[in-house]
């Protein structure tokens, strides 16, 4: 499995921990009130919002893979299977990001953001595993060799396997 870094130290943790909230007056589960969210967020610089990630067909041939031998090709974009779906990675920063990590149009934020403030998605407290990433596009190249039939492959203008494209 692959990951992403995470940088939240112990010392963070103990940050948003002591935040006092009346659970009962928000109506919101204890872990992830507004008020701990705004902590959290401040602490970690809103990880979540300086990338946004779209969901790929599963690539079936020769024109597929070079469509993510293309989207590789760009920045530091990567791709990745997280649970059998392939998602494409960009790294983007949201423009409504302030310096503190929190969102400057928090109150109007689109619905994609309200929804990514849970438990299971924060990138807060840990990383997230992936079944597979490629981040160049020689990883990707290596994958369509194990996965496409010879007929596909040669369909596909790739480097001579073994001579690492420039990165």
């Amino acid at each position: 499995m692959s990951s992403t870094p995470n940088s939240t130290t112990a010392s963070d943790m103990e940050a948003v921990e002591e935040t006092e909230v009346d659970d009962d007056a928000t109506g919101e589960c204890e872990e992830f009130t507004p008020e701990k969210l705004a902590k959290m967020c401040s602490i970690c610089g809103g990880k979540c919002c300086k990338y946004y990630t779209v969901l790929l067909e599963d690539p079936e041939d020769a024109e597929d893979f070079d469509e993510l031998r293309w989207f590789l090709a760009h920045g530091s974009n990567y791709i990745y299977i997280d649970d059998g779906e392939w998602h494409l990675n960009v790294e983007a920063r949201c423009k409504f990001l302030q310096d503190d990590g929190r969102c400057s149009m928090y109150e109007y934020r689109p619905q994609v953001c309200r929804d990514f403030g849970h438990e299971d998605e924060c990138e807060f407290e840990g990383s997230y595993d992936f079944d597979r990433v490629f981040k160049t596009i020689g990883e990707i190249e290596a994958y369509a060799r194990e996965v496409l039939p010879p007929e596909e492959l040669a369909k596909l203008p790739m480097f001579p396997e073994g001579c690492a494209p420039p990165e």
